[in-house]
């Protein structure tokens, strides 16, 4: 019942949409485990595969073939924490089920879940006739003005992306475009009301009301991919990476009131390599070995500094690296002063049969071993079935502690939110989903919710879609 959650790439858009991810953070951005009015996250392209701020998800669905019907809803492909949507005191969450049938054959749709009792408060539903709504999710921003953090809702096997309501599940647009990303990137034209990166073989802003064209044009560069990293400089709007030979940083200006806007400014670009050089510096005595940069993401303040770091992972001689990078503050004029990296490891380069790679998937997770900085979660499947996450210090990167399952999909990875403090210690818990998704063998079992304790990993509870009471939809 849950969908496969995409990672940094961003949700695909079709008609309103709002990074990864994949996301994010859509749910693109800063990261995608919150829907707040000052949340910006980006969404992963939808059917592409996991990006660093939703879930780990690698494949594109035109890899695999057609979709089977049936075999379970895939519950958990997706998670979102929301606002306190029952007035309770406890921030809620929503999950994916793409492939849920009770509606129309695998049409999908998203429950919000208590985040006090795991009690079901709201089903959401697609458009008739669309299959695999909730394969995505991410923060959109406050997009109606309500006060109350939006959600981006993508389709699997459609190119649309939806814009709900977090208050109740309202359809308040769409997005039916062919663009590969989506990412929320704040209030750029100053409205009161979030808006939407959308970025493929060009990037264009939307505005979150009414999904007009602002800046009077889109922007292109050549239709390398966008990786949002969250807000960067401070200044409430999405930042990005734009992948390629020659990474680099694109901080985000806002529209001046009466004027087009340029996108990201040429004197706000910085080349990674020659901001942070040890990264991305070869191995190797008489031909160094190249270093290809394949993800960005958002990563919040991992050396306690103040300011919001990014990672990056980059691959060499078939092993992959996860990077740290500290902008460190800016000089006068905005380039960075003091920027500094530094490694959160590395592991063999795998593909969707033996294991993807290390890094594959990062959430921002918050101070979850009280050192007053910022940590991680990394994850992926590391086997067949097999998932594993990783929470790891964001001033060392040594391990914290490890979960892994052993009944995650070969290809959709998992699946991270994080809940507020149920078990008293103050850190936030992390609530992981799975499922299998390997249709060459006509696998497609449900999955399920695992709670764990953001401070030590320990299991805290564990929820599949039998064990929840569905009420008829409410949200279409």
């Amino acid at each position: 019942m849950i969908l496969p959650a995409v990672l940094l790439p961003s949700l695909i858009l079709p008609s309103l949409i709002l990074p990864s991810l994949i996301l994010p953070s859509l749910i693109l951005g800063v990261p995608a485990l919150a829907a707040g009015p000052s949340s910006p996250s980006s969404l992963l392209p939808l059917g592409a595969g996991p990006a660093f701020a939703g879930s780990t998800r690698p494949l594109s669905v035109a890899d695999l073939g057609p979709v089977p019907e049936g075999g379970g809803d895939r519950f958990g492909r997706a998670l979102l924490t929301l606002h306190d949507v029952d007035g309770d005191g406890v921030r809620d969450l929503a999950v994916g089920a793409p492939t849920a049938s009770r509606v129309e054959v695998s049409a999908g749709h998203v429950l919000v879940l208590s985040g006090a009792s795991r009690e079901v408060l709201q089903v959401w539903s697609g458009e008739a006739g669309r299959r695999h709504f909730g394969h995505d999710l991410r923060s959109a921003g406050d997009v109606d003005g309500d006060g109350v953090g939006d959600v981006l809702v993508g389709y699997e096997q459609d190119l649309r992306t939806e814009v709900r309501s977090g208050a109740n599940g309202a359809l308040l647009g769409s997005f039916d475009r062919p663009h590969s990303q989506v990412h929320a990137i704040g209030d750029l034209d100053g409205d009161g009301a979030a808006d939407v990166l959308l970025s493929g073989e060009h990037l264009e802003v939307r505005a979150g009301r009414g999904g007009a064209l602002l800046g009077g044009h889109p922007w292109t560069d050549e239709g390398r991919p966008f990786h949002a990293v969250g807000d960067l400089d401070g200044d409430g709007l999405t930042d990005g990476v734009l992948a390629g030979d020659e990474a680099r940083l694109l901080l985000t200006g806002s529209m001046a009131e009466g004027s087009r806007w340029s996108s990201f400014q040429h004197e706000q670009r910085f080349e990674l390599s020659k901001v942070w050089p040890t990264p991305f510096q070869g191995e190797g005595e008489s031909s160094p070995v190249p270093v290809v940069p394949l993800r960005a993401g958002p990563a919040g303040d991992l050396d306690g500094d103040g300011a919001a770091d990014l990672v990056v992972q980059l691959e060499a001689g078939g092993e992959t690296r996860l990077w740290a990078l500290s902008r460190g503050g800016s000089s006068e004029a905005g380039e960075p002063a003091e920027p500094r990296a530094w490694s959160l490891g590395s592991g063999a380069t795998g593909d969707y049969r033996k294991g993807f790679s290390y890094g594959y998937g990062t959430w921002p997770a918050g101070d979850l071993d009280g050192d007053g900085a910022d940590d991680l979660l990394v994850g992926g499947t590391v086997g067949p079935f097999v998932v594993e996450v990783l929470a790891l210090s964001g001033r060392t990167g040594e391990p914290l502690w490890t979960l892994q399952l052993s009944d995650g999909g070969m290809s959709s990875g998992a699946s991270i939110a994080l809940l507020d403090d149920r078990d008293g210690d103050g850190v936030k818990e992390v609530v992981v989903g799975t499922c299998d998704w390997w249709w060459h063998g006509a696998i497609l079992r449900s999955g399920r919710l695992r709670c764990v304790s953001g401070a030590s990993g320990k299991p805290l509870w564990e929820l599949g879609v039998d064990d929840v009471s569905i009420p008829e939809p409410s949200g279409r």
